[in-house]
């Protein structure tokens, strides 16, 4: 979805104090400042200040001006907080600034490329548009609001991880489950989602996915498939938006069907099975074999192929294309998570019947999943 062009980015080059206007207005009039000062009932020491801009033009004296000299309230009120907001904006940009070397973290051109964020020839525009867009006043709110979500993936030891770009890899997924109208979490309604939607993996996944995303948002849980980013070598993540929504989501990172199924069932597992409070993220961490991710593969191996089917099948089966297509068509899964499941288990080459996987791809523009044959 491309952003609406802000017209909130357009700053004037100056604005002028009230005091100005009103200084034209006495011209105007002929009347003095201290004859002002009088009619409002004010020192002319005051006066004279608001006439140069060195004190703020309150509710009160914006009244009292609208008696004296014959002009609403809310002119002078309006004129003011346009003064106000100019002189903020000016301190703000050179904070802005002073925070330009932030936008080197973060995967810009990949970000504009896909829509995020409108491309911005000011450097300090541009920087202004990154905040709204991860909806923060400032760079140090931005590092506080996501530093503690990094405690269990930025220990990675991969130099080509950038904590910036799983930020906005991340950011970008929950504004996309903003869209979504998610059910209060329900496991028992999702752990049979989780059943029944194996099956879907027979389809293209242009027609799957949508039916996934609504299976999984009757049970309270968004699904969301975002655009690997530069830096975020990001399989899938799992965490809690809210007490009653989980958020899964994927990144098409492999582009093989066996490889997206598997990373959906992962995801499942730590929503299911693990803690709210943390953010879990495959592919960054340096401890993926840990105990919470072995329990995670282990739940997405059987639920995708139950086990007692699996010995089964290499028991009495010779591993063949034909094998293969039968054993997934009785278990109501795609051939090609079959494949996957052997490759991995070293039992099939990994250049062996790959041709019973699905190739996947974005669209153009980067927004919708489709079988790339």
């Amino acid at each position: 979805m491309t952003p609406k062009k802000d017209t909130r980015l357009y700053q004037p080059e100056s604005v002028s104090a009230p005091g100005e206007t009103l200084a034209e207005v006495l011209s105007e009039a002929g009347m003095t400042q201290d004859e002002l000062a009088r009619r409002m009932r004010r020192s002319p020491q005051m006066v004279n200040r608001l006439l140069q801009g060195k004190v703020p033009l309150t509710v009160e004296t914006a009244l009292q001006l609208e008696r004296a000299v014959r002009i609403p309230a809310r002119f002078w009120m309006s004129r003011e907080a346009r003064y106000q907001e100019f002189r903020a904006r000016q301190e703000e940009a050179v904070r802005l600034r002073s925070d330009l070397d932030w936008m080197k973290e973060l995967p810009l051109a990949a970000m504009i490329r896909y829509g995020w964020v409108e491309r911005l020839k000011v450097p300090e525009l541009q920087l202004a548009a990154l905040l709204e867009y991860f909806q923060v006043a400032s760079v140090q709110a931005w590092r506080d609001q996501w530093e503690h979500e990094a405690v269990a993936w930025r220990r990675s030891d991969k130099a080509a991880i950038s904590f910036g770009a799983v930020v906005a890899w991340l950011w970008q997924g929950e504004r996309q489950s903003r869209e979504l109208q998610v059910a209060p979490y329900e496991e028992a309604a999702f752990r049979k989602v989780l059943k029944q939607c194996r099956a879907l993996s027979q389809q293209p996944v242009q027609e799957s996915l949508p039916k996934l995303v609504q299976a999984f948002r009757d049970a309270g849980v968004a699904l969301v498939v975002v655009p690997e980013l530069p830096g975020a070598p990001v399989s899938g993540a799992s965490r809690w938006l809210h007490p009653d929504q989980a958020l899964i989501q994927l990144s098409l990172r492999f582009k093989r069907d066996d490889q997206f199924w598997f990373s959906l069932y992962h995801e499942a597992a730590h929503v299911l099975l693990h803690q709210k409070r943390q953010t879990f993220i495959d592919g960054t961490a340096s401890d993926s074999e840990s105990a919470v991710e072995q329990e995670a593969n282990e739940f997405a191996a059987e639920l995708l192929i139950p086990s007692s089917h699996y010995a089964a099948f290499l028991e009495t089966r010779f591993i063949s294309a034909q094998a293969v297509k039968a054993f997934a068509a009785s278990i109501d899964i795609a051939p090609g998570i079959v494949v996957g499941r052997l490759q991995h288990d070293g039992l099939l080459r990994q250049s062996h019947l790959n041709g019973l996987k699905r190739s996947l791809r974005w669209d153009h523009a980067g927004q919708r999943v489709e079988d790339a044959s």
